[in-house]
């Protein structure tokens, strides 16, 4: 990746969302509450490992998530390192990508969701047929 991306302002802003989505810890113990305590030697550090090529992202955490009449499931949580790596990545490469996408995706995007794309597939289907491509809830749960 461009080390440019990594500038220690947009690291900043990258830990700030990353302190605002949550304060769970990743593996390695570590929640953003307390990773802010040396937050400036811990994001230069960072950074001088992203440009070197030495960082390397951790194992993941994971948290089994039980929900009253849903199937159990695995969250799986990055170091707080990890998530602000990724964040400060993709502040810079999802406007890149998110220009390239068709009009008509809506999967993982921003300001876009199911009902929506529900809407526009029948708006679509009202005046031509259509070809779908979608995903089936849970379907991946019951393939062999």
């Amino acid at each position: 990746m461009n080390a440019s991306i990594f500038t220690p302002a947009r690291m900043n802003q990258a830990f700030a969302k990353v302190r605002r989505n949550s304060d769970c810890a990743g593996a390695d113990g570590l929640t953003p509450m307390v990773y802010s305590i040396e937050l400036d030697a811990r994001l230069a550090a960072l950074q001088r490992a992203i440009e070197n090529g030495t960082y390397r992202p951790r194992p993941l955490r994971a948290i089994p998530l039980i929900l009253p009449g849903k199937k159990p499931r695995t969250l799986s949580v990055p170091t707080v390192d990890d998530r602000i790596a990724q964040t400060a990545a993709a502040q810079v490469l999802a406007p890149e990508f998110e220009a390239l996408f068709a009009d008509f995706s809506y999967g993982y995007r921003p300001a876009r969701s199911v009902p929506l794309a529900l809407e526009a597939l029948s708006e679509q289907a009202a005046t031509r047929p259509v070809l779908v491509d979608a995903d089936i809830r849970d379907f991946l749960d019951v393939v062999s």
